[in-house]
């Protein structure tokens, strides 16, 4: 009976602060709330307003391997029931858009307007100095930050990153670090380098840091790596660059529409590649300092207002259909 008052009164306040005509916006992960398509099918119908999604990827259903099994369903569910209550979906990179479309193509199903919304970058400004003069980072350090989940390729760093002490030893070999926050599928990642001692005190795993502290490891480092099989965009590369600091990242999916030409790219399954492209960061002289000064002399970064800034012009806009997306495809495809 709770559920039912809460729900009755939570429609009403809703209800109070919207106006037909109004667009209501989903931004986040809404496939974790039941019956949340339902919910936005009747304050549709009951209050006349429009609804736009975002839709940050499909990896779930791209590539269910690198997902629990039970969030792959749920995502899947929540897909094909929210895309046809959508007026407007956004997504954060042309290759989701184009992956949308080939899903729709591939089921025969419709999909309403598509608009590309790409996401800002940058860091919170609010400091945390008794945190920031706590924390250190070894030096010289290469930094990845990501989840460490399995999709994120972790190994293929340890491995590379096996061979470079192996190649150049200790002394001339920096520590790699890991920031982020523990995923899944990751323990038999974690077992081995607890086995090993960590590289030997070579790699390294910080987690959970405050927004002050990731920019002091992004300040901090030689440059970046991201080494992900396949993504939605790819944040830590904009927040690599807004801070100056080149980025070496992998050539798959949505990657290279955020690092554009500013980055290396190397192939996320082909270790051989990826050390050559690190080693030569590392040991080319002058290499990394040339990229760097052409990223920071050319490079402009897009803050998050001008995110939000695209995101008001594209919900502005009148119904259209870009030429760029006017492919032929079944049942009313873009």
């Amino acid at each position: 009976m709770g559920d039912v008052v809460d729900l009755i009164i939570n429609r009403r306040q809703f209800e109070r602060s919207v106006c037909a005509g109004d667009i209501i916006v989903s931004l986040g992960a809404s496939w974790g709330f039941p019956h949340y398509a339902k919910h936005i099918a009747e304050a549709k119908r009951r209050c006349r307003v429009r609804f736009a999604v975002l839709v940050h990827d499909i990896i779930p259903i791209e590539h269910e391997c690198f997902v629990e099994p039970e969030y792959a369903r749920t995502f899947a569910k929540w897909l094909e029931e929210i895309v046809p209550q959508a007026d407007v979906v956004l997504t954060v990179s042309k290759y989701t858009r184009n992956a949308l479309m080939r899903l729709a193509a591939q089921s025969g199903s419709a999909l309403p307007r598509l608009e590309v919304l790409q996401m800002g970058g940058g860091l919170s400004d609010r400091s945390l100095a008794v945190v920031n003069r706590a924390k250190r980072f070894p030096q010289p350090c290469v930094l990845v930050v990501s989840t460490l989940e399995i999709r994120k390729n972790h190994r293929l760093l340890v491995k590379v990153w096996r061979r470079l002490l192996q190649r150049h030893g200790a002394d001339s070999t920096p520590v790699l670090l890991f920031a982020g926050r523990i995923g899944w599928l990751i323990e038999d990642v974690l077992a081995d380098l607890t086995a090993s001692g960590y590289a030997g005190g070579k790699i390294e795993l910080m987690l959970d840091l405050s927004d002050a502290e990731l920019r002091q490891a992004y300040q901090s480092c030689l440059f970046t790596i991201f080494q992900s099989l396949c993504e939605g965009w790819g944040l830590p590369i904009a927040e690599s660059l807004a801070h100056g600091k080149f980025c070496i990242a992998s050539n798959r999916t949505s990657i290279p529409e955020v690092g554009g030409d500013f980055i290396d790219y190397f192939d996320p399954s082909d270790e051989d590649d990826a050390l050559a492209k690190i080693e030569r960061l590392l040991f080319k002289p002058g290499y990394l300092t040339a990229r760097e000064a052409r990223l920071r002399s050319e490079y402009r970064p897009r803050s998050w207002a001008d995110c939000i800034r695209a995101l008001v012009g594209r919900l502005s806009e009148p119904e259209r259909i870009p030429a760029d997306e006017a492919v032929k495809s079944p049942k009313g495809v873009p």
